[in-house]
């Protein structure tokens, strides 16, 4: 067959790459690449740079789709694969590379000829600022495109990526028919992991608005339906809700069955917020079973879980905000040397003009110089802007759980070398989720800042004070004895008491503290923060609002 003539076939490839991708992995397969020229032969390494994708080859789909940019002979199908490359490359986490290939969409998203290699630059900019977390970016990014004359996949697919950034930053502003029409629309397509992610959206939805009932019928209906598509992060997080849905009907047996589910097969060190929910739901049935022992168990796997997701979303913003730097100062090194060659330029002037003309360059040159001095301050100050964006937490403005581990664990280090003691804080503000749900994730986050705040008011200035997540925060005391902690975790119980948190609202706001330190387990810091952890779950189980201290 000639090239021409295998263009239909692999255009029917094409269209099942997501639908159905082991027909067009058959399809593809009947064709042979040497018989292809031009354009058919560039779409048949994009389909196939694609499936490997699908089935889970990412390294070989990203070498496929690195070879395909240097020998694309049309550029349509060049800008493809680097829409496909930087979606690949936010879900493998390289972010330097990524922010390169989606500046190369955002200058040539211009220059393409079919609305097909638009509607791949699109989605990668809204896949890459979904990976990175920057939801007021997917919002805004989105926001134009709704009413654009784009396919029914295209649409379908970023109005779901739409509603899923707007239920996480602004779930008040969505309704229920908002999702029907979108399910309405695009019901049509087949698209098994859309309808899916739309579902799990929806039901999302209604347990941010407290209709608990509707969120289980709709888990309920459509948990086979997740379990055949055989894509476990969506079939997880299937299960992860329903947990919680029994969890609060207080059908425990059912809740510790679907926790269970998303644990099965879970590789040990790779947890996911879905895992991590379970360790958390495993552990409250446990104590609904007055088997306490088991219930600290799943508490420290939920502990070690959740702060596995911290440091790694620590580690992922560190990664994005350094990537984002190096571009920065890329971009400035490029004007400094564009100023240095001005400054060549002038000597050059300096040396043909006359007398009369010299103090004219002068002046050129001092402004090129002091443009260039500007220009170095600005990299210094964005560096410095990036390293407190990396060591302090946006909210409450204290130490964010990456930084605060890292500078504990030195100054246990330095202590350990003159035999001084340190002494470690661990609190948790008690029934928080109650608060987020009661009064709304905005009082919430005042109750945060004023625990932070209580927290300054009754540490001293060396102190090291940070949020370890959510709710959960950790104070490091050098030369600090076990007996001044437990005072200073009185006092601080007792500011957070005092602090009002609301004029709107009257509550009292309480914490359960947990305190370890050197004389208890010695100066390794995990040791100290389990240690204190441990005291912290006792503080829960007796009652809330104490302090407490174990020995090891």
């Amino acid at each position: 067959m000639t090239s021409s003539a295998y263009g239909a076939i692999i255009e029917k490839a094409y269209e099942l790459r997501s639908a159905n991708p082991k027909e067009a992995q058959r399809i593809i397969k009947s064709v042979n690449r040497d018989d292809l020229k031009g354009i058919d032969r560039d779409r048949f390494d994009y389909i196939h740079a694609y499936l490997l994708y699908i089935t889970g080859d990412i390294a070989w789909s990203i070498t496929a789709f690195e070879r395909l940019v240097v020998e694309a002979s049309d550029f349509d199908q060049q800008f493809a694969a680097y829409a496909s490359l930087a979606n690949l490359y936010g879900g493998t986490q390289k972010w330097a590379k990524g922010f390169k290939a989606l500046e190369y969409l955002s200058d040539n998203i211009q220059k393409v000829s079919s609305i097909e290699a638009e509607e791949h630059g699109h989605m990668a900019a809204v896949n890459f600022y979904t990976a990175i977390e920057e939801t007021e970016s997917v919002v805004a990014y989105i926001q134009p495109l709704l009413e654009g004359d784009y396919s029914l996949r295209f649409s379908c697919m970023i109005k779901m990526h739409w509603i899923s950034a707007v239920n996480e930053a602004d779930y008040k502003s969505l309704n229920e028919e908002i999702f029907t029409e979108l399910l309405t629309r695009c019901e049509e397509l087949n698209e098994p992991i859309l309808q899916l992610g739309t579902y799990q959206e929806l039901a999302f939805y209604y347990l941010k608005t407290e209709q608990v009932n509707k969120a289980f019928s709709l888990l309920s209906k459509h948990l086979d339906f997740a379990i055949n598509v055989d894509y476990k992060p969506l079939s997880d997080e299937f299960h992860q809700m329903l947990s919680i849905v029994y969890l609060n009907y207080e059908e425990f047996d059912k809740a510790k069955f679907h926790a269970e589910k998303v644990l099965e097969n879970l590789d040990r060190g790779l947890y996911s917020n879905a895992s991590t929910s379970a360790y958390e739901t495993l552990s409250k049935v446990a104590v609904s079973d007055g088997d306490y022992r088991r219930a600290l168990e799943y508490y420290k796997k939920y502990s070690e879980a959740k702060s596995f997701v911290l440091n790694r979303e620590n580690a992922k913003l560190f990664s994005v905000q350094r990537a984002k730097q190096e571009s920065v100062e890329k971009s400035n090194k490029i004007a400094l040397l564009d100023k240095e060659n001005s400054l060549l330029k002038a000597n050059v002037m300096l040396d043909e003009q006359s007398e009369q003309n010299q103090n004219l360059i002068y002046i050129l040159i001092l402004v090129l110089l002091l443009s260039a001095a500007y220009w170095i301050y600005k990299s210094r100050s964005n560096y410095q802007k990036l390293q407190k964006i990396s060591r302090i937490d946006g909210l409450t403005d204290i130490a964010n759980r990456h930084y605060f581990t890292d500078y504990s664990i030195d100054i246990s280090t330095r202590n350990a070398k003159d035999n001084r003691p340190v002494s470690f804080i661990m609190f948790d503000l008690d029934d928080f989720k109650k608060i987020n749900d009661t009064y709304g994730h905005r009082v919430g986050d005042v109750a945060l800042k004023s625990a932070a705040n209580a927290a300054k008011i009754v540490c001293r200035k060396d102190d090291l004070i940070g949020r370890l997540g959510g709710e959960e925060f950790g104070i490091m005391l050098s030369d600090c004895t076990i007996q001044k902690a437990v005072a200073v975790a009185e006092a601080c119980r007792t500011e957070i008491e005092r602090a009002a948190v609301s004029e709107e609202f009257d509550f009292k706001l309480t914490a359960s503290f947990g305190i370890s330190g050197s004389e208890l387990v010695g100066y390794d810091f995990d040791n100290i923060f389990d240690n204190a952890d441990k005291a912290l779950y006792e503080s829960k189980t007796k009652g809330k609002n104490t302090v407490s201290v174990l020995n090891k």
